[in-house]
């Protein structure tokens, strides 16, 4: 953990950057101008991206199956990430 503070960025990009590996289970979440840090792999919206203690994904990385959409691109959070 390096302690440096990344973001803000789209729930989107924090999307992607879990699905390349550049934010970890542990590292942690924090909507923009909020005070309350929380693992990744705990935060409700994007909890699911990551690896279950089975070690696939809790879910297809939050896509519709069916229409192949992002289901979280509408969302809009804006976040910050820590490691």
């Amino acid at each position: 953990m390096d302690n440096q503070t990344y973001g803000p960025y789209s729930g989107q990009e924090i999307e992607e950057f879990a699905e390349d590996g550049r934010i970890k289970a542990t590292d942690l979440l924090c909507p923009e101008g909020g005070s309350a840090w929380i693992e990744a792999k705990n935060e409700p919206t994007f909890g699911s991206l990551f690896p279950t203690h089975h070690g696939r994904p809790a879910t297809a990385y939050g896509r519709n199956r069916r229409r192949g959409t992002n289901a979280r691109s509408n969302a809009g959070p804006v976040i910050c990430y820590r490691r």
